[in-house]
């Protein structure tokens, strides 16, 4: 009953470390890259590029000022507000987290030692 149950675990074990090595062989290899993978992943990638830019075209660059129609100044001034109102945004986001974590954390804190926030409030700080 052991020696079945040692040579069907060898087995599996076995075949999962084939499957795993065999995954890694580029069979379809030209210049030691995977050529059928790299062929299907560029006819995507430049599909999605296409799409993309088509969007852009349709939806951002009528909305900036057509800056694929020449108006580059419109476009760099609407960027770098954006690009202000980002960074702005970024600061105020990392700002409110910061504190969420340090409440959180101190309450966790006086959770864990068993003081009540009210407790300390009525401690006099001298």
């Amino acid at each position: 009953m052991e020696i079945r149950l040692i040579v069907k675990n060898t087995i599996i074990v076995g075949g999962i470390l084939g499957l795993a090595f065999l995954s890694q062989q580029p069979f379809f290899s030209s210049n030691s890259k995977n050529f059928a993978y790299s062929n299907g992943l560029t006819a995507a990638i430049s599909k999605n590029v296409a799409g993309a830019q088509d969007w852009f075209n349709d939806n951002v660059s009528s909305k900036i000022g057509g800056a694929a129609n020449g108006g580059v100044e419109a476009a760099s001034d609407t960027l770098d507000s954006a690009k202000q109102e980002i960074e702005t945004q970024k600061n105020n986001l990392a700002k409110n987290s910061m504190d969420s974590k340090k409440k959180l954390i101190a309450q966790n804190i006086l959770k864990l030692l068993g003081v009540t926030p009210e407790e300390i409030a009525a401690c006099p700080a001298d």
